[in-house]
């Protein structure tokens, strides 16, 4: 489709090309042809008089033609002569507007761009509405509720984001199932997928129940690096080592690598190695800061397969994503582990409770100097009699504050 609509743009540019330059020579043409007519006209008539004044004439004839001539005045046109002179003959050509080259490109790249709104929208509900009809009957398995209904219905939010909230599944709270798909309505989105590619994403955000202390993370590692950004990972988690059989494209980062084998399982594995290209990231963390009513949260995001391996590719993805919701929430830590973990909690939330501290200070301190800067404004535009008044009122608060402290003293050593 898209190729077809680049094709049709091409076709009117190349049109427009052709037939704008044969519209400006049909104004040229006709105008010339009304010049040389007036032109070959007057030099006819130059023609005419000059013949007559070769030919001559007899001065007995025409006695007192010269005096008549002396005496003749310069002719002043009427009125009714100056009308007469614009006739529709001899009027100046009308510069007509030209239909050319650019406007008809503006006009072309609008037809265009609304044509493939049009279509770009509605493949995204096609592959959309594949999507849900692949996921409905799993997700109706796993789930009571949808959007608080019992109804499977998937959301549309814009062109190309779609999602469906489920909730009532054993072992998690809900989830949250995005559908984020290429801007096929967006024209230039068609041109920047050349330079940057883009897929259609799925992203499983489940809140957990709360459970044992611990993170984990499954990354490609090409995109290691963006684990930085995620504090609940990289601020308590370690790369670990990963199951042997794992296919080295992929990183496990935890804090307690016993879990590693806990939810990296045999057929789990086997499904990480053999949809590979389709999983991005796989993170749990029992410290998440996405929202602050859920700290525990499990996030996978996914490629979505095309439209003829949706049944198949997807049906296992969905599978294999409510397997690991089941696979976290089972993990158990030994009592080493635990320690160790919760030992690592109460040291960030000691640090962070320091920080904080420490902030509150600074806007404290801050404010103060804002106080005191406003304080000596209004110091300096005071006359000499009103700063020594404020003066002595300040010397008696600092007094009385001193006393009050000598007092406290006395009773405190009587």
């Amino acid at each position: 489709m898209r190729k077809t609509t680049l094709f049709s743009f091409l076709l009117l540019l190349l049109l427009c090309y052709v037939v704008s330059p044969s519209l400006a020579s049909i104004d040229d043409d006709d105008f010339g042809e009304d010049v040389e007519d007036i032109i070959t006209t007057n030099n006819n008539n130059k023609k005419t008089l000059q013949q007559e004044d070769e030919w001559g004439f007899d001065e007995d004839e025409f006695e007192g033609f010269d005096q008549l001539k002396k005496e003749k005045k310069p002719f002043e046109p009427t009125n009714s002569d100056k009308t007469s002179s614009t006739s529709p003959g001899l009027a100046e050509p009308v510069n007509r507007p030209k239909f050319g080259l650019l406007e008809a490109s503006y006009i072309s790249f609008l037809v265009v761009f609304l044509v493939n709104y049009y279509f770009g929208k509605k493949q995204n509900e096609t592959l959309a509405n594949s999507w849900a009809l692949t996921a409905k009957d799993l997700l109706k398995e796993n789930f009571s509720k949808f959007g608080g209904s019992t109804t499977f219905l998937l959301t549309k939010h814009n062109a190309n984001t779609f999602d469906v909230s489920c909730t009532g599944k054993q072992n998690c709270i809900g989830a949250l199932f995005s559908l984020d798909l290429k801007k096929r309505h967006d024209l230039t989105s068609y041109f920047t997928a050349y330079i940057t590619p883009t897929s259609d994403v799925l992203t499983i955000e489940v809140a957990m129940q709360p459970t044992q202390p611990f993170c984990f993370a499954i990354v490609k590692k090409k995109e290691e690096k963006q684990l930085r950004n995620l504090p609940e990972i990289s601020e308590y988690a370690n790369q670990s080592k990963a199951p042997a059989s794992l296919t080295t494209k992929f990183v496990v980062h935890t804090d307690a690598p016993e879990v590693v084998d806990m939810i990296l399982s045999k057929d789990m594995v086997e499904a990480l190695n053999v949809y590979e290209p389709f999983i991005s990231k796989i993170i749990y963390s029992d410290q998440s800061e996405q929202y602050d009513q859920y700290k525990n949260m499990l996030k996978i995001v996914m490629k979505i397969p095309p439209s003829e391996e949706m049944q198949t590719t997807m049906k296992s993805l969905i599978k294999m994503s409510l397997h690991i919701i089941d696979s976290v929430q089972s993990a158990r830590l030994t009592k080493p582990a635990l320690a160790k973990t919760e030992a690592l909690r109460s040291k960030h939330t000691q640090a962070a409770a320091k920080q904080q501290h420490e902030l509150q200070q600074q806007i404290a301190q801050q404010k103060k100097q804002e106080r005191k800067q406003i304080e000596d404004q209004k110091y300096a535009k005071m006359t000499p009699e009103q700063q020594a008044k404020a003066d002595d009122k300040e010397r008696k608060k600092q007094m009385k504050a001193k006393a009050g402290k000598g007092k406290a003293v006395k009773m405190m050593f009587a």
